[in-house]
């Protein structure tokens, strides 16, 4: 049986880079997103690329775990039960419920600039941004969409990443946590910004906690 640590955090504070740099680091990581072709949001499908199905995307993780240690813990992003169209594997996802955790916080100013060099594609591809954003009319009011879907088209990308984020992101991960995070043991990690310096001393912390347990 393996033990599971949870990187949590609002959208856009590098979860997914922060486990990139942790496995850099000789870390078991088990990169869900990443093995499902998704970034686990409405806007999260990759670039050009379809998602495995489920049996395959189950043989991945399999496979994945077969090469690791059950004596040191897998670090792995805390998620819904369903990323994108695929679906954590219910014991993975009960082990997850209940793991270790450590929350990112890191102001929105800093998210918004993250968030703009992950997701730059869809700068250049605003009709696929605008029918994802039109998805979103069963939770949101016709005046909001419309309200992002302007800031899109007028090119403010600052102010249109700062009130998706606030309006519709924060909210939803918050109400997700509220049913996903069953830990008794969770620490927030605070970083000021997410240049290379803040980045290293974040992975240093981990890493130390995880050696000290």
């Amino acid at each position: 049986m393996f033990k599971y640590t949870c990187i949590s955090g609002l959208t856009g504070c590098g979860k997914t880079y922060l486990l990139k740099k942790l496995q850099e680091h000789g870390e078991q990581v088990l990169d869900l997103e990443g093995l499902a072709k998704h970034k686990g949001s409405v806007l999260g499908q990759y670039q050009d690329e379809n998602q495995p199905t489920q049996k395959y995307w189950e043989s991945l993780l399999r496979h994945k775990l077969l090469f690791f240690n059950q004596e040191l813990p897998v670090w792995v992003e805390s998620e819904s039960a369903r990323i994108g169209r695929l679906f954590i594997p219910q014991n993975l996802f009960n082990e997850m419920c209940k793991s270790k955790r450590f929350c990112i916080q890191l102001p929105i100013s800093e998210r918004v600039k993250y968030i703009l060099e992950d997701y730059n594609y869809f700068i250049n591809d605003i009709n696929s941004l605008k029918n994802l954003l039109n998805s979103l009319r069963k939770l949101h009011s016709n005046k909001t969409i419309d309200q992002w879907i302007e800031l899109a088209e007028k090119g403010s990308w600052e102010d249109f990443v700062h009130v998706i984020l606030r309006d519709h992101y924060d909210k939803m991960y918050t109400h997700s946590q509220k049913n996903n995070n069953l830990s008794n043991n969770e620490e927030n990690v605070i970083m000021s910004d997410f240049t290379n310096n803040s980045v290293d001393l974040a992975i240093e912390y981990l890493i130390e906690k995880r050696q000290n347990w």
